[in-house]
């Protein structure tokens, strides 16, 4: 048995794209480099970060190699109970699962310290089961009754859980996966019509229904405790009906973003980042770390990566 998971060690690394490999080493350094100096001069209370971030990085990177071992397809054959295990594991964090930040979100492992999100866990089995689902229909065009909607009804049934936690960004990067997949599969030219059409008139829709009952909708939501997603809502779309409190941290990481001009201000010199004018700079906001401190023209070539 050794002999064997030696074998297909060896095969799956042969076939393995090291570009993207690669990319991801560039990305586990840059980011550590970039959290050490969001955090840095920041107290006790963010003490740690960094080497947890890099704890992390070592953590995955066992999981990877070990992941390795095994055929991508153990990994399909297995994708509907790690689908069901993410949907339990999101049900339970209501229960046994702690709160920050007003979101319910996590697990915390005793212990350790160390604090365990099942929606990120979820995105990983989405793809799983979506690529199973899809492999399935090998060149076959996508049905609309048949493929699009049932696979519609698996990515929105853990949507509804992790919006619910609240957790909108999470929530919002499963529907992400859910069309990046569809783009390599064989679409009908009217589906994707009728998407696009169906999600301009919904989006129309909800911002005139947003503009024309702004004040009952937010009634609506303060009476059930998530007045905070209004205060977000303007702030995307009506910044001068927002509250300074609730566009402050916008308006100050775009301030510091411009500040980094061309080149920027140069590694741990950010004066807005360091100076405590952006809220969570480690998490939320760490791009405008980038944008300060390493500008224009590394901001790109991060996203150019």
């Amino acid at each position: 048995m050794r002999t064997s998971a030696v074998a297909s060690w060896r095969t799956n690394t042969a076939r393995m794209d090291w570009l993207v490999v690669c990319l991801l080493i560039f990305f586990s350094v840059a980011s550590t480099f970039v959290v050490r100096s969001a955090v840095v001069g920041s107290g006790a209370a963010f003490s740690g970060i960094p080497e947890r971030h890099v704890l992390n990085y070592g953590v995955a990177f066992v999981v990877f190699l070990v992941a390795s071992v095994f055929r991508y397809t153990l990994w399909m054959a297995w994708s509907r109970w790690l689908y069901v295990f993410g949907l339990i594991s999101l049900v339970a964090v209501y229960v046994w699962g702690s709160e920050k930040n007003g979101a319910r979100g996590w697990f915390a492992i005793p212990g350790v310290g160390v604090d365990f999100q099942p929606a990120e866990l979820m995105k990983l089995f989405l793809i799983l089961l979506i690529a199973q689902w899809l492999g399935a229909r090998g060149s076959a065009r996508m049905r609309l009754w048949h493929d699009l909607v049932p696979l519609g009804v698996v990515v929105f049934v853990p949507f509804v859980f992790v919006v619910l936690q609240p957790d909108l960004g999470n929530a919002v990067i499963f529907i992400i996966i859910f069309v990046g997949m569809l783009f390599a599969t064989r679409l009908r030219w009217t589906h994707i019509f009728g998407a696009l059409v169906s999600a301009a008139v919904v989006a129309t829709g909800a911002v005139y229904a947003l503009h024309t009952f702004h004040s009952e909708v937010d009634a609506f939501l303060s009476a059930r405790g998530a007045g905070h997603w209004m205060e977000r809502i303007d702030t995307f779309l009506y910044p001068e009906r927002a509250s300074l409190h609730a566009s402050y941290q916008v308006t100050n990481s775009l301030r510091a973003i411009g500040s980094g001009a061309l080149v920027g201000e140069g590694y741990l010199q950010g004066d807005s980042v360091h100076g405590g004018f952006i809220p969570y700079t480690y998490s939320d906001s760490i791009f405008v770390v980038v944008g300060e401190e390493f500008g224009f023209l590394g901001a790109s070539l991060l996203l150019l990566a």
